[in-house]
């Protein structure tokens, strides 16, 4: 009995702080799109340290494999960021020379989603990808690839059924 209530408590905690207001920037919730939910960081992190943080957060770099997806990610960031930025999401080059998403697909929008003279892997070391958001309409929501040990912000994505919470259990202590 103490186990459920424990639970019930923590379920609880749990819908009272997902429906606390917010005073930071909205880029920084949960936002729905289609069948998941995106989230931009502020915090600069290396592509393997963004996608551990998304994957504790129940979720992955964020896939962005239409155009529609590109459009309403742009969208968010260009009402809340009037800077420039590059966001990292969960594209990577092979060995190849193709660029795959986390999922393992192969990038196939090559030229509307790059930025000018992009992708161009200077120096042979540009193996991530980032979206920018820039003042210039020719660079604001194209990709740009990246050194993937580099630090930028990054998208997280994950299901919109995708619900956690901490069970705390009774250690029987009084």
């Amino acid at each position: 009995m103490a186990d459920l209530k424990g639970f019930v408590l923590s379920f609880l905690f749990y819908l009272l702080v997902q429906s606390a207001p917010s005073v930071q920037d909205s880029r920084f919730s949960w936002h729905r799109f289609g069948q998941s939910s995106y989230r931009f960081y502020g915090e600069a992190r290396s592509f393997e340290d963004a996608r551990a943080n998304c994957m504790s957060n129940g979720g992955d770099l964020a896939i962005i494999k239409s155009e529609e997806i590109n459009s309403f990610l742009a969208e968010i960031i260009s009402t809340s960021n009037p800077s420039s930025a590059c966001y990292l999401f969960g594209l990577r080059r092979e060995n190849g020379g193709n660029f795959v998403w986390l999922d393992d697909t192969l990038e196939r929008r090559t030229e509307s989603s790059w930025a000018p003279s992009e992708p161009n892997d200077s120096l042979g070391i540009e193996d991530c990808a980032c979206m920018y958001t820039h003042p210039s309409v020719e660079y604001h929501g194209k990709w740009n690839d990246i050194p993937c040990p580099g630090q930028r912000p990054y998208i997280c994505e994950r299901p919109q059924d995708c619900f956690r919470f901490t069970v705390f259990v009774n250690s029987g202590r009084t």
